[in-house]
């Protein structure tokens, strides 16, 4: 049962990954006709951030490896800490931001990662803003529908 779960999750991620390279070529295209005041290239634009924020998530979250010591010394080729990792337990563990160090000087998640991730929400949030202010605007200067009842 865990490989069906863990095969529907992976064609999900390989699902958005594809419409997310779909939505990277439409805001292009938006940019360069100048369609960026429709509501669809708000919408795309969300798509992208929100698949960039998660895959690059993943990307710090990968580079952290399985056992901190092996990884520290074999491929990063810096010497590990024992009394650090002891006293700095709890930050590893959180979900963001992003930290595995080997010791107090060298962190195992690349620089960029964790403002990468910020930027992509604070862009989708952005983007998220725009399409519900659009949705706002278009149902308040709709004409209203007057109920016609016969007395």
């Amino acid at each position: 049962m865990k490989q069906v779960v863990v095969l529907a999750l992976l064609l999900l991620i390989l699902g958005w990954a594809m419409a997310s390279v779909w939505s990277a070529y439409r805001l292009y295209v938006g940019i360069r006709d100048r369609q960026w005041r429709d509501a669809k290239w708000w919408a795309h634009l969300l798509s992208a951030s929100l698949f960039t924020a998660l895959a690059v998530w993943l990307r710090g979250l990968f580079s952290m490896g399985l056992n901190v010591r092996e990884e520290s010394q074999f491929t990063h080729h810096q010497p590990y800490d024992d009394a650090y990792q002891d006293a700095h337990t709890a930050e590893y563990n959180k979900w963001f931001p992003l930290h595995s160090k080997c010791n107090a000087n060298y962190d195992m998640v690349p620089a960029w990662v964790n403002p990468v991730v910020v930027l992509a929400l604070v862009v989708a949030l952005v983007s998220l803003a725009v399409l519900v202010q659009r949705a706002a605007t278009r149902r308040s200067s709709s004409p209203a529908k007057e109920n016609s009842s016969c007395s």
